[in-house]
């Protein structure tokens, strides 16, 4: 579903309220602290992007969708922002990279690549905030709908699937969560990556 950058703010607003929890979990589990630099890949419209500036840290988004890019520039200024992958982007990658309801939606192959990629260029600590798949049981019957039918994700992975597919490139931790909407426990995936 390729929701328009209004929509898109209005339902990621109505799932984790002003971004303030999202920005408070990668906070603690990344540690990232002022003056440091992050790039947020698939970023969106860029919603989180106020609480890093705002706590100096330095933000460079990047989302392949041209129209979310947009809003996200005339939303938080003080960013950066990037249109297209971060393969792409010239320029030297921070230590911090962070992915927000992304990995979700590529394939292990296509999360093995991105990965390999930061490893190789310089970035230090991955952090993942993805929706986690429930036992299918008549006891989470909403969850396992929200999964198949109603999210957009085609890899929405269980627990144990992520830190197979993560835990092979480097060392690797994750905090289980809930958004008050829905009937699913997110997970936040931070990855210390191996040294070369």
């Amino acid at each position: 579903m390729n929701l328009n950058a209004k929509i898109y703010n209005l339902v990621q607003r109505i799932i984790t309220g002003d971004s303030s929890k999202t920005y408070g979990l990668l906070k603690k589990n990344m540690g990232f602290l002022p003056g440091d630099r992050i790039v947020d890949i698939g970023c969106g419209t860029g919603l989180i992007s106020k609480k890093f500036t705002t706590d100096d840290i330095k933000y460079v988004g990047c989302d392949p969708s041209a129209d979310r890019i947009a809003a996200a520039k005339i939303a938080n200024p003080e960013a950066q922002f990037f249109c297209g992958t971060v393969q792409q982007m010239e320029q030297q990658l921070p230590s911090f990279a962070m992915v927000h309801g992304v990995l979700h939606h590529i394939s292990d192959d296509d999360v093995k690549v991105l990965l390999t990629y930061l490893k190789k260029n310089g970035c230090k600590v991955f952090g993942a905030m993805e929706p986690e798949r429930p036992f299918k049981s008549l006891k989470n019957i909403l969850g396992t709908i929200y999964c198949d039918y109603v999210d957009d994700g085609d890899f929405i992975r269980s627990k144990e699937q992520y830190v197979e597919l993560l835990s092979r490139f480097g060392k690797l931790k994750y905090e289980r969560f809930r958004w008050p909407l829905l009937p699913i426990h997110c997970l936040i995936l931070t990855l210390q990556f191996y040294e070369n």
